[in-house]
């Protein structure tokens, strides 16, 4: 059979209620992220990393499928978040490995950025903050994330030249969140 996701969040269950008052007594004190939303880290525990990159490039309509699904799927969850108060959504996608992107800028563009646009639009309609994380050699996808309207980039701060990414996000009014390097 054809993959489907779990039942989004619904935003009017007792759970959604103690998320709200839960939120709303911390927001006193703290600005609330929420969120873990995902779509390729998701789409490589369906689907085999290898299995996964070459249907991406070949443009393999079973796999897109699944990715609307899921795409789908994370759009309800970040609704839920907006739902119960959170100041910001957090993000994460680990779109580099050590040496390079996990995929091409084009690849990344044509496929995974209109996703991106959908699930950031609910985000900045609301007025809150975009969290994004992810590890790895970013390269040109940092840029594209900061076009999409990302306003925190937690990275992994040893796979960047710290000196124009602090520019960059400078110019850019991207904060920086700095991920340790948990290998050295």
């Amino acid at each position: 059979g054809v993959w489907q996701p779990p039942p989004g969040p619904k935003t009017e269950t007792p759970q959604a209620a103690q998320d709200r008052e839960r939120t709303s007594r911390l927001k006193e004190s703290y600005f609330i992220t929420r969120g873990g939303i995902s779509i390729f880290e998701k789409l490589a525990a369906l689907i085999p990393m290898d299995e996964l990159l070459a249907d991406l490039s070949e443009g393999d309509e079973a796999t897109l499928g699944v990715l609307d699904r899921l795409t789908g799927y994370m759009e309800q969850r970040v609704q839920y978040e907006l739902a119960v108060g959170a100041d910001a959504v957090a993000f994460g996608d680990d779109w580099g490995f050590q040496d390079r992107t996990a995929v091409s800028l084009d690849l990344f563009r044509r496929v995974f950025r209109p996703r991106y646009e959908r699930l950031f639009a609910p985000v900045k309609r609301a007025g809150k903050s975009i969290n994004f994380h992810s590890c790895g050699l970013l390269g040109p996808i940092f840029d594209e994330l900061v076009d999409l309207g990302i306003d925190v980039s937690w990275h992994q701060a040893n796979r960047v030249d710290a000196e124009t990414f602090a520019q960059k996000c400078k110019a850019k009014g991207v904060s920086s969140w700095l991920h340790p390097d948990r290998q050295h």
